[in-house]
């Protein structure tokens, strides 16, 4: 059996925020400070691990998990860093890794400049209170950045990632809005049915029909993101959901306002909660508009009665076949519906059907009234059955089960 060579972890991290604070950090002089340390203290042979851009908050770091892989392999039996802020700067997460998981896998860990050795006892009791500081610095980070982003926000700056569908990014200001000449008439259109009463499944077929590509088909062919896994054929460049009509025609911006603040990060994950819609930032008249305030008006108006109606027809109750029905035909879950405009029947459908149409499956639905009444007549009779023999009713159940 071969043996292993256990060796000295040298760990390098650094982020985008860390580079803002000097040259002393770059991942070269990290490199340089551990391999040296490394062969004046006798703790050869090394493995460099590196995550160069990660945040200290991440403990997904791509090296950092290959680091840990080779701990649990009992390839190492020392891991050393520059700081204990280059481990990571969430103090909760930094002690369990020095006090628990480290000595359990007998790794000794070293963070040079905060004289930190977990071979000496004495030198680990500041470690925690540095620990809590290193967080104290993200968390102070954090909000500055959240501040810029307000700030911006309130200035009527378009600041996310990609310009919404019907617009382009100004090369000349990447934080102004111009229309896109290719995709605003689509937009138009959109708004156009919409105030005219038709409902997003209508105008998403009508969509299909007429070629019209998602928007993320254009985020895809213009570079923007690689979304080549949502596309395997032509056809579903085409296929519309409703809930994107929904909230595209939502959108303040297509009116000419920036509408800003949307979602808040949660310190310390990777969540993104919604912000109420009368939270959000909104600065009026910060680029072109798609299409008029009137228009706009008219039909957001249509689409909030439809949605009060649907609401007030389901609000407090749940399906009793909740996550029970699938579809016969693609296994996809049946959803609950109400059977025509404010009708008290209520119908199942495939929810497939019911979000891409005849593309993803066939039209067919399932009354409520006659899936309670056929549900009903085979509890009665199975309990028939069980009055009568007991004993064979429970063997039954058992030998299905």
């Amino acid at each position: 059996m071969e043996q292993i060579i256990k060796k000295t972890a040298l760990y390098c991290r650094l982020s985008k925020d860390d580079e803002n604070t000097g040259e002393s950090l770059s991942i070269e002089t990290q490199k340089t400070m551990l391999t040296q340390y490394a062969k004046e203290n006798g703790l050869i042979p090394i493995e460099l691990y590196i995550d160069d851009g990660y945040s200290g908050l991440n403990f997904e770091r791509p090296d950092f998990q290959r680091m840990i892989d080779d701990v649990v392999l009992g390839k190492i039996h020392t891991v050393v860093t520059k700081d204990l802020s280059r481990l990571g700067r969430d103090h909760l997460t930094v002690g369990q890794y020095i006090e628990i998981y480290f000595p359990t896998h007998k790794v000794r860990y070293i963070a040079i400049n905060d004289n930190v050795d977990t071979a000496n006892t004495m030198t680990t009791d500041f470690a925690a209170l540095k620990n809590v500081i290193n967080e104290f610095y993200s968390r102070d980070t954090s909000r500055k950045i959240k501040a810029s982003f307000k700030a911006r926000s309130k200035a009527g700056k378009y600041r996310s990632k990609a310009a919404p569908f019907g617009y382009l990014k100004n090369p000349s200001d990447r934080n102004h809005l111009i229309p896109d000449p290719e995709t605003a008439p689509f937009v138009a259109k959109i708004y156009e049915l919409s105030a005219t009463g038709w409902g997003n499944h209508r105008i998403r077929d009508w969509l299909r029909e007429n070629k019209v590509p998602v928007p993320s088909w254009y985020q895809h062919i213009r570079g923007l993101e690689d979304k080549s896994h949502m596309f395997p054929d032509e056809d579903s460049r085409y296929i519309w959901r409703p809930d994107t009509l929904r909230l595209l025609i939502r959108n303040p911006v297509y009116k000419g306002d920036c509408a800003m603040g949307k979602t808040e990060v949660v310190f310390k994950t990777n969540k993104k909660p919604k912000v109420d819609e009368k939270d959000w930032i909104v600065v009026e008249n910060t680029h072109e508009p798609l299409v008029s305030r009137d228009l706009w008006e008219r039909a957001n108006n249509l689409i909030s009665v439809k949605r009060r109606e649907s609401q007030a027809n389901m609000s407090g109750y749940r399906s009793l076949f909740a996550g029970l029905l699938k579809c016969n035909d693609c296994n996809k879950a049946m959803s609950r519906r109400n059977y025509g405009t404010n009708s008290k029947h209520k119908i199942y459908v495939c929810s497939a059907y019911a979000t891409y149409g005849v593309y993803k499956c066939s039209q067919h639905k399932l009354f409520e009234d006659d899936l309670i009444a056929v549900v009903l007549s085979d509890i009665q009779e199975k309990a028939q059955m069980a009055l009568a023999d007991r004993d064979g009713m429970i063997q039954r159940i058992l030998k299905r089960t």
